[in-house]
């Protein structure tokens, strides 16, 4: 679930940089965000970059060794919270900068990886059912960095958009435990191009043709109504 990647940088000197700012509250989850970089284009395909207020030497220096990257956040979850379990379209950069008793836990396969400070950041595999937890006394803060979709050349491709119907209360909760796996799966595996997310009910993407069945079978037990219409 998690690849370590060979990058250098100081937690400590991360989580100096950004001790004065303000972070704001999730509405889904019980966790605060900071979003510490823009978009220069497509939201899921373009590298973004950081804000004028995170240009800190420290900062730009980790980013650099990174590479072209997606949202960039700053994640809290204070003591004795988590946030729902769910999957991810596009895999994540994670470091953590500060938590003592906290833990990535991986639901698919009933294990946990404690997030400790260690100056190292490591690549998750976010098709995995997941959610993170704070069993300790401190705040848990993590930098967490979207990878950047591939930018793939379907040989045979249509136009997919894949619309809920009469949406249920937990709609995003049933749509990652279905769809969410299977859209990141497909990514690297190079079968789908062009992802949007229209709404919160709503996305469009273009498909190799072949795996159509594939997708409709998802959506036949999805565990929600849902409509896919394709060109």
């Amino acid at each position: 679930m998690l690849q370590k990647i060979d990058i250098k940088f100081s937690s400590a000197d991360i989580l100096k940089a950004i001790t004065n700012c303000k972070f704001d509250e999730d509405p889904e989850d019980l966790m605060q965000k900071i979003e510490i970089n823009s978009p220069s284009g497509n939201w899921f395909y373009d590298p973004w970059h950081l804000k004028p207020a995170f240009q800190h030497a420290n900062l730009i220096s980790f980013f650099e060794q990174l590479g072209p990257v997606g949202q960039a956040r700053l994640v809290m979850i204070k003591p004795g919270c988590n946030y729902t379990a769910h999957a991810d379209i596009d895999d994540r950069y994670h470091v953590n900068l500060q938590g003592e008793h906290s833990y990535l836990i991986d639901l698919a396969h009933g294990k946990m990886y404690p997030t400790l400070v260690d100056n190292c950041c490591y690549l998750m595999d976010t098709s995995r059912i997941h959610t993170a937890v704070n069993f300790g006394y401190l705040d848990r803060i993590q930098l967490v960095v979207r990878r950047l979709l591939n930018k793939s050349q379907l040989k045979n491709p249509i136009q997919i958009k894949i619309r809920a119907i009469d949406s249920p209360y937990n709609l995003r909760y049933l749509f990652d435990q279905t769809f969410s796996i299977w859209l990141n799966k497909a990514n690297k595996a190079k079968i789908i191009n062009n992802f949007k997310a229209i709404t919160d009910e709503e996305i469009h993407l273009d498909l190799e043709q072949e795996y159509l069945t594939e997708l409709n079978n998802i959506s036949e037990n999805c565990g929600f109504k849902v409509r896919i219409d394709h060109d």
